[in-house]
């Protein structure tokens, strides 16, 4: 392990209580405030990005630390680097123990318990000892989803705003010198997220729209519809305004309105709708569009997930990996290109993917369409003597007018789920009457729960199946290529009948599967077993 790695895993180790080795002003790790104010019943923004930085530091290294936020209120969506943390190496801990490996990606967790998700994150900086940075540096980003709106008040009689907020909470906070001594953090200043709602007049009606596209770029058409919902009487008459760069295209008294990007920016998007009894309410949303510069080139995929589950495509924007990707699943890799936004037809495109050995599996070229996109695909091959398991990863290059343009997407190969151990709570078992408990420990590569049908059956010391138990579960899924592991007890257990043929080499076998194989079912992953002895309770 190179000496600044182990240097690294010292200082997460020793904390921030030891003092740093040179004299610097008050060192500030701060999370910034978010607060959102609307009368209309809709989210002001669907999305906010919290940047966690730091301030006068001297000669800094390494650095980690841990946020806490309300799951109720807020969904942790991604952590994006700065530029001042795009070369810092990634650690992460990967298992529960805490262990520390380089290269990963982030921890996010929903579910740390007390409604409260946790991002994990720290890197180390790759600087000489003695040449660490200074000054002011914002770590990274995180993006957030608004999960619920508060209600609005409705006036009368409640006539007071209502207001939901959470702490961004900062802790275990360590920030390492070059030198691999901790740096003393004088302030943690925590962040803040609060929501207020204004008042909703008695019987009117509830203001709403949606829009596609989610994220529009320069020269795309977006379409607003109308979803309000009516409160007495019914929506007939709609106004809309625009404010930002965006050009109206429709009339703007009817329930769907058409806009279109003219440049990057926040478009403002205001809707009032009046009904039959003379009430009306209103509702904005901004909408952020964005420019495309040049050329681009974009590659992603339009996943077939498990027993055919279709998602939405994975991996678009630059350097965006993919979910995960199991065994003999076919893959159809797009790559769209285009010059300032518009398509650009008849560029060849080059295609490499490489496996988790850095082997090539594939070069292929192909050429765009009409959409500027080029698309080829390949199955994901079966398990060999030596396992392609792990770290894949696509390559996509083009040229246009000499200017090279390239994007990669990352994603794991493996088992959906995999059975990772089987637990018994004794080694030995009496027949009559004793009871198997069993604990399964498993995990899911993928993004997305999976529902999981555990089927547990012993055999006795003559292989005879002597009982068995199912239990339907639904694992969680991880984020960004971080499996998530799960602890099962499967319960009643399993019973040993009077009948058993007792002996030393009583087994157990845990499969998973997608449903009853009776039911289409089919398995995750290969089974896993358990030998344990049987004897007579005389």
């Amino acid at each position: 392990m190179p000496i600044i790695t182990m240097l690294m895993l010292s200082v997460l180790a020793i904390g921030s209580n030891v003092s740093n080795v040179s004299a610097s002003p008050t060192v500030t790790v701060y999370a910034t405030d978010h607060a959102f104010y609307s009368e209309a019943p809709s989210l002001v923004s669907t999305y906010f990005n919290v940047t966690v930085g730091i301030t006068n530091v001297v000669d800094w290294g390494a650095w980690s630390f841990k946020l806490n936020y309300n799951t109720t209120l807020l969904d942790a969506i991604r952590v994006y680097k700065t530029a001042n943390t795009s070369d810092n190496t990634d650690f992460v801990p990967t298992d529960v123990l805490g262990n520390w490996y380089p290269d990963q990606a982030p921890t996010i967790n929903d579910s740390i318990g007390g409604g409260l998700g946790r991002v994990w994150c720290g890197a180390l900086v790759p600087v000489a000892p003695g040449q660490g940075r200074n000054g002011n540096a914002e770590f990274l980003k995180i993006k957030f989803h608004i999960a619920v709106a508060p209600p609005r008040g409705i006036s009368p009689p409640n006539p007071a705003n209502i207001t939901w907020s959470c702490a961004l909470d900062l802790y275990d906070v360590v920030i390492g010198d070059s030198y691999g001594a901790a740096i003393t953090v004088d302030v943690i200043d925590d962040g803040s997220y609060s929501y207020t709602r204004g008042q909703q007049i008695a019987g009117a009606p509830v203001a709403s729209f949606t829009w596609v596209p989610t994220f529009p770029i320069v020269c795309q058409e977006v379409t607003c519809t109308d979803t309000s919902t009516p409160n007495g009487g019914s929506i007939n008459a709609w106004e809309w305004e625009i404010s930002g760069p965006a050009t109206n295209t429709t009339a703007m008294n009817l329930s769907t309105m058409k806009f279109h990007c003219d440049d990057a920016g926040t478009v403002n998007v205001t809707l009032t709708v009046f009904d039959t009894e003379g009430m009306n309410d209103t509702v904005m949303h901004s909408i952020e569009q964005t420019k495309p510069l040049g050329c681009r080139l974009d590659l992603y995929t339009s996943t077939n997930r498990w027993c055919g589950q279709v998602t939405p495509n994975v991996g678009i924007g630059i350097n965006e990996p993919c979910d995960a990707l199991s065994p003999d699943v076919n893959v159809t890799l797009f790559a769209e290109v285009t010059w300032n936004g518009a398509p650009r037809m008849h560029v060849l495109v080059a295609f490499e993917v490489l496996d988790n050995r850095n082997s090539c599996v594939l070069y292929r070229t192909a050429e765009t369409d009409k959409d500027g996109i080029a698309r080829i695909w390949f199955r994901i091959p079966t398990p060999c003597e030596v396992s392609n398991f792990g770290k894949w990863i696509a390559y996509a290059t083009a040229k246009i007018q000499d200017v090279k343009q390239e994007d990669r997407m990352p994603f794991d190969v493996g088992y959906v789920i995999t059975l990772e151990l089987v637990l018994t709570d004794k080694d030995t078992y009496y027949a009559p009457c004793d009871w198997i408990s069993i604990g399964v420990e498993l995990k899911n590569i993928m993004w997305i729960p999976k529902n999981v049908t555990l089927v547990a059956v012993a055999y006795d010391d003559c292989d005879v199946p002597i009982g068995q138990v199912i239990v339907p579960i639904t694992v969680p899924g991880g984020r960004y290529c971080n499996p998530y592991h799960m602890y099962v007890e499967i319960y009643p257990g399993i019973h040993v009948p009077q009948w058993t043929y007792v002996g030393t080499r009583g087994k157990l076998y845990v499969s998973a599967f997608t449903t009853l194989p009776r039911l289409c079912g089919v398995a995750y992953c290969p089974e896993i077993s358990k030998t344990f002895k049987l004897e007579w309770r005389g």
